[in-house]
């Protein structure tokens, strides 16, 4: 697997506070990393810098062994291949526009369609998200959580990027929109080739979909490797303590 990101040493500072401390991690072409920790433990700062919404205080981040320059001074087509799933899709959407207007749109700003086929590339996105053409003609405000997050993904996906960072994709959904938005991240992975950054508090998503594990706690990285081996063997209190924390279902002794 070819290094596609690779982050050394990276600190973020909000002001006087270190919201990310020396960080050092690799994402390989088609690879799924899961950034685990508990709120606070600074794995949505370090996915806003991945993607360039805030700037590193010290370090530096490769993109396909280049330095990626500063969030500002990206050419356009390496803000395409970064791109990021916010944890609230209802507050990342655009409440005055339908699916289709937010994606068409994305498609002519990134010169990608033009008024003749951006209809025909509008569908292909929904279906790519298993929406219907139906449900592009109405408003976040009219679509079920896990509807607008598929909207979300969809976006993303416009730019055809080469990888995307999700913040706490499933946290606002249920159990069984879960096991979709999931399915469908394996999807693209196994048909686009999509390289994923996955944020998220929930080791059940981590062991469900990723192939290797970052453990994040007070803005340091103080775990990683192949999400088998750490989630069955944690080297780390921490992650120890993490896993204990799953819930787990304990069956009545049969009489």
């Amino acid at each position: 697997m070819s290094e596609l990101l690779r982050l050394d040493a990276v600190s973020v500072d909000y002001g006087a506070t270190r919201a990310v401390n020396d960080a050092s991690l690799t994402v390989g072409a088609g690879e799924i990393v899961g950034v685990v920790g508990e709120s606070g433990s600074g794995k949505t700062t370090l996915g806003r810098a991945i993607a360039g919404f805030v700037p590193v205080s010290a370090g530096s981040l490769h993109w396909e062994g280049a330095p990626l320059p500063l969030p500002r001074r990206r050419p356009a087509e390496l803000r395409r291949d970064i791109q990021m799933v916010f944890q609230d899709p209802y507050q990342s959407l655009n409440p005055r526009l339908t699916a289709a207007q937010t994606l068409g749109e994305l498609l002519r700003a990134h010169g990608l369609a033009d008024r003749a086929s951006a209809p025909a590339a509008i569908d292909e996105l929904l279906a790519r998200v298993e929406l219907t053409p139906e449900l592009g003609r109405v408003r976040p405000s009219h679509l079920s959580g896990g509807q607008r997050q598929r909207v979300a993904i969809a976006r993303a996906l416009a730019v055809r990027p080469r990888l995307i960072v999700a913040d706490e994709p499933t946290s606002a959904l249920d159990v069984s929109v879960q096991a979709a938005v999931l399915a469908l991240f394996a999807s693209l992975r196994a048909t686009l080739g999509t390289a994923l950054v996955v944020i998220t508090h929930d080791l059940s998503v981590v062991e469900r979909l990723s192939d290797t594990v970052v453990v994040m706690k007070d803005g340091a990285i103080v775990e990683q490797g192949p999400t088998a081996r750490v989630l069955a063997s944690p080297a780390h209190p921490y992650t120890r303590r993490l896993l204990d924390a799953v819930p787990r279902l304990v069956l009545p002794e049969r009489s």
